[in-house]
């Protein structure tokens, strides 16, 4: 009996959860960011990530609570937690333009490819662009390839054009070599974005 009452008070807090984001989307949608906020702050004190996200880019963009990148930041890391890429993205994007902080492109680099790797499109063409130029990571065209394939599979519309770019400097014996990375990457980091 201990059992079944146990279950449905998570049965029951799980619908509560699941009805307060909805407003408080629906709330944002409408325009209303402090109703928004209200409804996210406490879901998020209480580990809903998807009001951790919301947060985080409520306070980047200063929609229903005032901007602040250092709370953007700590919400985003939070959800990042629960195993969200586009969350490891955001803090790369917040590291790469300095937004409350130093920027710190080796940080960012280790976001986005954390980002990347779990699947995310936008993350796999920033790390695609960071080893076609270098700079945090070595410079590796082959690695390049692999991840804005990845990217372009993913729907990233600039990914098509860079990779074509790419693909005119290889010789035979690379693009073999960039197919081959490309098959292994696709079998080792599966995509977060369908």
């Amino acid at each position: 009996m201990r059992k079944f009452i146990f279950l449905l008070l998570i049965a029951c807090s799980t619908t509560v959860v699941a009805d307060d984001f909805d407003k408080g989307i629906a709330a944002f949608e409408a325009g209303d960011f402090a109703g928004a906020a209200k409804r996210f702050i406490p879901l998020a004190q209480v580990g809903d990530h998807r009001a951790m996200m919301a947060l985080g880019a409520m306070y980047a963009g200063g929609r229903g609570v005032e901007k602040d990148f250092q709370q953007a930041l700590a919400w985003f890391k939070e959800a990042a937690r629960y195993n969200r890429p586009d969350a490891n993205y955001r803090i790369g994007l917040i590291y790469e333009e300095g937004l409350g902080v130093r920027i710190n492109m080796r940080e960012a680099a280790t976001q986005f490819i954390e980002a990347a790797k779990g699947g995310w499109g936008p993350a796999q063409f920033k790390v695609g662009e960071l080893y076609r130029d270098g700079g945090p990571v070595s410079q590796d065209p082959i690695r390049a390839y692999a991840w804005m394939s990845l990217a372009a599979a993913n729907g990233v519309e600039e990914a098509p054009a860079a990779l074509a770019t790419l693909k005119e400097t290889f010789t035979p014996d690379q693009q073999a070599e960039a197919d081959a990375t490309l098959v292994d990457y696709q079998q080792r980091y599966p995509s977060s974005m369908k």
